[in-house]
């Protein structure tokens, strides 16, 4: 616990995404489901909309990656940039759009946990994971994890 706490970085705590994640807590409650921190997701129906939709991502995770070191791809492997709709806003736009009666988006939670992270898409109709990855011992922000979720979305089309 030390360490999930003195060591992670907290940078969704504004009050969209805290509506996601008492939703989730709240769903499982009533459920009667737990889930583990390596849980890992995709919604077969929901998640395909990604190729004509927007996914918004806070712009913390752009900052994020573009301060981080160029690194040569390791497994010599070439990939397909994320060419789907994608946004960065800050938290307030972000916010907005979430708690809004009228707006239906789909948003990108980076969370780092130490030496390891989660990717995971909400969606604000309903405040339900659409997808959500667990990375172990790979904590940094990577044109990958996009990468990933396309290859998710292809591979479900």
């Amino acid at each position: 616990m030390n360490t999930l706490y003195n060591n992670s970085k907290f940078l969704n705590w504004s009050p969209g995404f805290l509506a996601g994640y008492l939703k989730q807590i709240n769903d499982g409650l009533l459920l009667k489901q737990s889930r583990q921190i390596d849980y890992q997701f995709y919604n077969k129906v929901r998640l395909p909309d990604l190729a004509k939709e927007t996914l918004y991502v806070p712009e913390y995770v752009r900052e994020i990656f573009s301060s981080q070191k160029s690194q040569a791809n390791q497994s010599n492997v070439i990939q397909e940039p994320y060419n789907y709709k994608l946004k960065f806003v800050s938290f307030a736009e972000l916010d907005s759009l979430i708690l809004s009666k009228d707006a239906n988006i789909k948003y990108l939670v980076y969370t780092q946990r130490s030496n390891d992270k989660i990717i995971s898409i909400y969606d604000s109709r309903d405040d339900k994971i659409i997808y959500q990855r667990f990375y172990f011992q790979n904590p940094n922000f990577e044109m990958n994890d996009l990468n990933n979720i396309k290859l998710v979305i292809k591979s479900i089309k």
